[in-house]
Order: structure tokens, then sequence, then C-alpha cells
């Protein structure tokens, strides 16, 4: 698998930016909550993918990645699109199907938050009612960039 992550907002050291150890190339033994195992991580050597916003990296998925808590008083937003060959017979649903199932098995036994299939979360739990889903919460486009009849992201209608 190869994951692409684009930076949103700045990743930086103090936003949590994502830390990855190289020269893995086959899956590492994990513990019972997933994680690779400690005393495995512990002679990996992790350095810190500082970007800026616009930055791509691409990831190899047996990589041993993790982040931080943001810090920061900036948000740190990322986009990640995973790809894997249809040979592995890997799709979409089954992953999604699978994460849910052990988030909710995991959830299950030790009744803790997660917004991944590890309980490692060190945030705050947003609930859906709270969520703006009908309300764009990014600043309004500068004026030069909005064309006329139109917006920024809708072209002008023609009559």
């Amino acid at each position: 698998m190869l994951s692409v992550l684009v930076a949103v907002d700045e990743c930086s050291l103090e936003s949590g930016c994502l830390w990855l150890a190289g020269g893995v190339d086959q899956p590492l033994p994990t513990d019972d909550r997933g994680a690779v195992r400690g005393d495995l991580v512990a002679a990996l050597e992790f350095h810190p993918a500082e970007l800026r916003a616009g930055d791509a990296l691409c990831i190899d998925g047996f990589a041993p990645h993790y982040s931080e808590a943001n810090r920061s008083a900036c948000a740190r937003r990322v986009l990640i699109a995973s790809y894997a060959p249809a040979s592995e017979g890997y799709s979409r649903s089954q992953y999604y199907a699978a994460r849910q199932a052990t988030m909710t098995d995991a959830s299950a036994r030790d009744g803790r938050f997660r917004i991944s299939t590890l309980a490692d979360f060190d945030g705050d739990e947003v609930s859906p009612e709270e969520v703006a889903g009908d309300v764009c919460t990014h600043a309004a486009a500068p004026a030069e960039l909005m064309v006329p009849g139109g917006s920024p992201s809708t072209p002008p209608t023609t009559p």
C-alpha cells in the first residue's frame, strides 16, 4: 500500500507533525492494541516530516509512523489518499468494515474513545451534535479571487 498525505495546514513539531521510521519492508509484530511493540519501536530511528501547507508526502504502507498532539493554536489538517493493488483484494469497503469492527470491539473492551484503531488520541472528542456540517467554517475568499456571478469554487453561469 502507498499513501499520499497532503498538508492542508502547516504540519510542524509544535502542531504534531508526522514522524516516520525508515528501513522497514515487512509488517512488524504488534501488541494487544495493534501498535508496533515498544521494544521494536525503541530500536527504530524516527524523523519528523514537517510540511508546509500544500506539501505532499508519500508513505509506504510498512513505514512505522506516529504523530503527537497538536500543541499549537492552529489547525493541523491533512488529506490522505491510500492506494493498494487490486490484485491484493484490498477494497475500501473491506478496509472500513474491518476498521469499524476493530474499533467497536476495542472500545467495548476498554471503554476508551477512538478516532483510530489505537486508543491513543490525546485531544477532545467532538460529538456529532457539535459539528457544524451545514456551515462553512472557512474564511471568505478575497475579492480578487471572486469571479463575476460566481465564487472561487463556482464558475459564473452564462445565460
